[in-house]
């Protein structure tokens, strides 16, 4: 999509990358859960279904870093274990600064109260880019997942989502 592509290139500027050698990617996912009767009788809640398994599938294979998703799809992968605590990735400092967008799930599983996700509603930039998309997530929460080989640049792009927070490094 035309955000998606935007926010490719706005990314790309600003690690600094060669666009010709190196660019960010982003794919745009509709998971929606589909609740109401004639949807599922027309068979969404089996569409929704593939498409999440093929989400699942390309997080296994190591083709995604991070994902921003609704809090029902959020849940579900952290029942996978599929993403990293937000303390093993950001030092105390930046855990210090992100304190007021840490999405720490409220289950019986964190009985630690760790934080395993940021919430998307509070980035300047997110909320640009996907205000005129008419984005229909109500919470989104962004994710690390655990199998990325790419930890530092899920850290970039956190320090580019939150300008507010972070200055440019």
């Amino acid at each position: 999509t035309e955000t998606t592509n935007h926010l490719s290139k706005s990314f790309t500027d600003y690690l600094k990358l060669d666009s010709k050698h190196n660019t960010a990617t982003f794919t745009q996912y509709d998971t929606a859960v589909r609740t109401t009767v004639a949807e599922q009788k027309a068979g969404a809640d089996a569409n929704n279904s593939t498409l999440l398994r093929s989400l699942s599938d390309s997080i296994g294979a190591g083709q995604m870093d991070i994902i921003i998703s609704d809090e029902t799809t959020f849940h579900s992968f952290l029942m996978t274990r599929s993403y990293y605590c937000m303390e093993s990735v950001f030092s105390k400092e930046e855990m210090e600064k992100l304190k007021d967008v840490l999405y720490v799930p409220q289950i019986k599983e964190n009985k630690k109260n760790l934080a395993y996700g940021i919430c998307m509603d509070k980035s300047p930039i997110y909320q640009s880019l996907f205000k005129k998309d008419k984005c229909t997530v109500q919470k989104p929460i962004l994710a690390i997942l655990n199998n990325t080989k790419k930890v530092e640049t899920t850290k970039q792009f956190v320090y580019f989502l939150f300008p507010n927070i972070f200055a440019h490094k």
